[in-house]
């Protein structure tokens, strides 16, 4: 094998294991809304907007300033930071009396990982949030335990 064929199989591991690397960062956005619907115990809820139309609790994709939603994204289309996957959610928070919409929350995420750990950074929480990836699923309840205990403390009642 000649020296330049060395390099071009070095070329095609780095090829190979980058495809990886963001492949499954994909696969964890693709399963986040998903699985936190099921975290937070939604099935088909939805509320209803300032303009009265019907829109989903949780949105995740790109967040469109000028139009105020969030734009549903392919996981290649996110915009990536060094070795971060971003993308944001948005959740529709109403009164326990009506569907009306009464906070729009809306949370940037980071996603990185190393192996079979994923480390999430969301807006408003000091440090990241260690995730492990079990039988090619990432298990991202500790990160809906923090977002859920962070909206509990800002949403409590202050006398």
């Amino acid at each position: 094998m000649s020296k330049y064929d060395e390099l071009r199989m070095a070329v095609s591991s780095l090829v190979t294991a980058e495809d990886i690397y963001w492949e499954k960062l994909y696969d964890a956005y693709f399963n986040f809304q998903a699985n936190f619907r099921e975290f937070l115990g939604l099935t088909n809820e939805k509320a209803v907007d300032s303009k009265g139309k019907t829109v989903p609790i949780l949105m995740t994709g790109l967040y469109d300033p000028s139009s105020k939603q969030i734009i549903p994204t392919a996981p290649p289309a996110l915009p990536k930071e060094d070795r971060k996957l971003c993308f944001q959610f948005l959740l529709n928070l109403c009164s326990y009396e009506t569907d009306d919409i009464q906070i729009r929350k809306l949370i940037n995420v980071k996603v990185r990982r190393h192996g079979d750990e994923y480390y999430f950074e969301f807006e408003g929480f000091p440090s990241e949030i260690k995730c492990y990836e079990i039988d090619g699923n990432v298990d991202m309840t500790p990160l809906f335990e923090a977002v859920h205990s962070a909206l509990i403390t800002k949403l409590n009642v202050r006398n």
